[in-house]
C-alpha cells in the first residue's frame, strides 16, 4: 500500500492524462497539423536546385496553440513523413536533418507553451521568436548531418536559409495573430452562449492555422519571383557583356585583316581606290614617325599621331 501510494505520488505527473489532449479541438488541430506539414513538404519552393517549405511552421503551431500533445503528433506525423518520402521524390540529403528538425520542432514548441507559458497562449512576438530559433535549428542540422560534403550542405543553407527561417516564422506568427483577432472578436461571450458557437469557434481556430500557412507560401512565392528576376537580370547582363566583347575581339580582329591587306596596295592604289576596293568609310596612312601622310580626310594629313 505504501509503494503503491509512493508510485502514484512520484509518477502521476507522467501518466497518460498528462498528455491528453485538452479539448477535442487539440486533437483534431494535431492531425490537421500533421496533414498541412505533408503538404508542406511536397508544396516546397525551389531556389536554386534546393526545396523551401513551410513544413516544420504546421508543427509548431501545433505546439504552441494545442499544447505538448497535439506538437508530438503532428511533428511525428510530418518528420515520419518527410522520411519515408524519398521513395517519392523529395531529397535524400537533407533527409535526417528535416526528419529530425520536423519532430523537434513540434516538441519544443508544447514544451515553450507548457513549461514557458503555463498553457496558456502564446503572443504572436513570442511565436514568432520561437518559429524563428526553431527553424534556425532545422537549417543548423542540415550542417550537422552532412559534415562529410559541407560544400554542398553551405550550397543548400544559401538557398534556403533565409526564405525558410523567414517563411516559418512569418507562418506562425500570422496565425498567433489570427487567433489573437477571433479571442478579442469572442472577448465577453457567456457561457451559454458560447456553448453554441463551439463548433464555429474550432473550425476559426484551425482556420488560423490555415492563414499562417498560406501567408508563408505568398512569402516564399513573391521572394522566389524576386530572386528569379534579379537572376535572370544578372545572366542577361553577363551574356549581352560576353557578346559584346565576342564582337569586339572580332572586329579588332577584321579591322587588322584588312588593315594588313591595305598595305600591300599602299603606293599602288591611290587612297580613294583603297576605299572602294575595302569598301570602307575612312583610311589615315602612317609613316614610321607616326604622322599621318596620307588620308580619306585632307584636313589629317601632317597630323602626328604620337601628340
Amino acid at each position: 500500500m505504501y509503494i503503491s501510494s509512493i508510485c502514484s505520488r512520484h509518477f502521476a505527473p507522467y501518466s497518460s492524462s498528462a498528455f491528453a489532449f485538452a479539448s477535442p479541438t487539440s486533437g483534431i488541430g494535431s492531425f490537421l497539423s500533421g496533414g498541412l506539414a505533408i503538404v508542406g513538404t511536397h508544396w516546397g519552393i525551389n531556389f536554386n536546385d534546393a526545396t523551401a517549405n513551410a513544413r516544420d511552421a504546421a508543427v509548431i503551431i501545433a505546439g504552441l496553440t494545442f499544447g505538448l500533445p497535439a506538437g508530438i503528433i503532428s511533428g511525428l506525423i510530418g518528420g515520419i513523413e518527410r522520411w519515408i518520402a524519398v521513395y517519392w521524390g523529395a531529397g535524400t540529403f537533407t533527409r535526417i536533418a528535416c526528419s529530425v528538425s520536423t519532430l523537434v520542432a513540434g516538441v519544443a514548441s508544447g514544451l515553450a507553451r507548457k513549461y514557458m507559458f503555463d498553457d496558456k497562449r502564446v503572443y504572436p512576438v513570442m511565436s514568432f521568436t520561437i518559429g524563428y530559433v526553431l527553424e534556425t535549428f532545422h537549417i543548423a542540422m542540415v550542417f550537422y548531418t552532412n559534415v562529410n560534403t559541407p560544400f554542398e550542405a553551405l550550397k543548400v543553407v544559401e538557398a534556403c536559409a533565409i526564405p525558410m527561417i523567414l517563411a516559418n516564422s512569418l507562418s506562425v506568427f500570422f496565425a498567433s495573430l489570427a487567433m489573437e483577432f477571433i479571442k478579442a472578436k469572442t472577448k465577453g461571450i457567456n457561457k451559454k452562449a458560447g456553448s453554441r458557437i463551439a463548433i464555429t469557434m474550432q473550425k476559426r481556430f484551425l482556420s488560423a492555422i490555415f492563414v499562417g500557412l498560406v501567408a508563408s507560401y505568398l512569402f516564399m512565392f513573391t521572394l522566389q519571383n524576386v530572386i528569379a528576376t534579379n537572376q535572370r537580370d544578372q545572366l542577361l547582363d553577363l551574356a549581352l557583356k560576353e557578346i559584346e566583347n565576342d564582337i569586339l575581339d572580332e572586329s579588332n580582329e577584321n579591322m587588322l585583316s584588312i588593315a594588313r591587306l591595305i598595305k600591300k596596295d599602299v603606293g599602288t592604289l591611290t587612297v580613294d581606290e583603297i576605299l572602294l576596293k575595302y569598301d570602307i568609310t575612312e583610311i589615315n596612312i602612317v609613316n614610321d614617325k607616326g604622322i599621318i601622310v596620307e588620308s580619306s580626310v585632307p584636313e589629317f594629313i601632317n597630323y602626328d599621331m604620337s601628340s
